[in-house]
């Protein structure tokens, strides 16, 4: 079983990933490993900040598509596996059960408020400027228009509206009638 979760930073990709993977293991007995690797993680162990490696990857479409290749290969060694990250819906073309994540933008900016320690102008700046860097980047890179999620997703939720275990609750009825559980 392979769940790809993607959205916008700050919508909830990584809490409901590492939520989703621990009830499944805790209720149908399923470990799902998760992959949510990050390029913030990837700027770090090079010692630079995220905007400036974001900087360096418009710049340079091979970082984009080394760091999906990575994700791929990462997937493919698992018999389940979840996947949260910007993209996932788009390049795991496989996965049984495509979810968008969105959420209002002044929750997006109160969670990285949280998350990273930013004041209130400092995150709706992050967060705008990642938005349109991934955009633009993923458009040049893939042809991807992630503002297009209907497109390819099977479940789109609205995380504003919505705790982590109402998620989770929507999820589990979409593997089932998706036949991915019984």
């Amino acid at each position: 079983m392979k769940i790809a979760i993607s959205g916008y930073v700050g919508v909830g990709k990584t809490t409901l990933s590492q939520e989703l993977s621990r009830y499944l293991k805790e209720k149908y007995g399923i470990h799902a490993q998760l992959v949510i690797p990050s390029f913030k993680d990837i700027a770090a162990s090079k010692g630079l900040s995220l905007e400036e490696f974001q900087e360096i990857a418009s710049k340079d479409p091979n970082i984009d598509k080394e760091f999906d290749k990575y994700i791929k290969q990462m997937v493919q060694r698992y018999e389940h596996s979840i996947i949260g990250t910007w993209l996932a819906i788009w390049t795991i073309q496989d996965a049984d059960l495509k979810i968008f994540l969105t959420t209002d933008l002044e929750v997006r900016i109160r969670r990285i408020m949280q998350r990273d320690g930013m004041d209130y102008e400092t995150a709706k700046r992050h967060i705008l400027i990642r938005d349109r860097q991934n955009y633009e980047r993923y458009l040049n890179v893939y042809g991807i228009d992630i503002s297009r999620p209907f497109d390819v997703a099977h479940l789109i939720i609205n995380t504003t509206y919505f705790s982590v275990n109402d998620e989770i609750a929507i999820i589990d009825t979409a593997l089932h009638r998706r036949g991915v559980l019984k």
